[in-house]
């Protein structure tokens, strides 16, 4: 398959909470793309380029616990892909409680992120 026909996206895997507010949810999964971002400029420069010059796809899923979260960062390390771990410090609304809470992955090409997170519902 040539470049051209390579399609890039990002993922942000959110991890659900019962009561979180919206804007929190936001502030985070943004942190997850920010710094996924920045290591595939650093790291993945021709993926992060392919990904600016093309249609930007961002896919928000969720899940349920903190192990998926992990089971899905780990998967995304393994296969050497861009990625955030981002943990919320718990100043406002975790009681003080460092807590992971999302997970950025990509840009990349979509059929590798696919393999990790094609199965996740959408957030």
């Amino acid at each position: 398959m040539s470049d051209e026909n390579i399609k890039y996206k990002q993922v942000i895997v959110m991890r659900k909470f019962p009561s979180l507010r919206t804007g929190k949810y936001i502030a985070q999964g943004c942190h997850a793309s920010q710094i996924a971002m920045a290591e595939a400029r650093i790291n993945h420069r021709k993926w992060y380029d392919q990904y600016l010059m093309g249609h930007i796809v961002k896919i928000v899923v969720y899940v349920e616990t903190l192990e998926e979260l992990e089971n899905i960062y780990k998967a995304a390390e393994k296969a050497n892909l861009p990625c955030s771990w981002i943990v919320d410090a718990g100043f406002t609304e975790f009681k003080g409680e460092k807590t992971p809470t999302a997970v950025g992955i990509g840009p990349a090409p979509e059929e590798l992120i696919d393999k990790i997170t094609k199965h996740l519902p959408l957030f």
